[in-house]
């Protein structure tokens, strides 16, 4: 069964709220993921010439199996999001603050 690769890549407004997540991803978040299942976190702050004048932070998560990342969108995701909401809450009119993309997949690597 292969591994499951769940990766987040967060556009933030400017650098001092990417300073404020990657602390944020540092310091709790990465760490609740690994306590929810997942084998490994990083965060990983991309280069401006990788993406533009936007901050892009993204998060690398690889889990055992798919019922293991199941388990974790089920019992841990909703909790998990609703922090990251209440740290990062939209703007004033209702849009996101942060704009993220979730993208999950199978690992494969060479065959021996």
């Amino acid at each position: 069964m292969p591994k499951i690769a769940y990766t987040v890549r967060a556009a933030l407004p400017d650098a001092a709220t990417a300073d404020r997540f990657l602390s944020w991803m540092t310091g709790e978040h990465l760490r609740d993921l690994l306590d929810a299942g997942a084998l490994s976190a990083e965060a990983v702050r991309l280069d401006i010439e990788s993406t533009g004048p936007v901050p892009v932070i993204e998060c690398r998560y690889v889990f055992a199996d798919r019922a293991a990342y199941m388990t974790y969108v089920r019992e841990h995701a909703p909790r998990l999001r609703a922090r990251g909401m209440e740290l990062f809450p939209p703007k004033g009119d209702g849009s996101p603050s942060i704009h993220y993309q979730r993208t999950v997949g199978e690992i494969h690597g060479p065959k021996n």
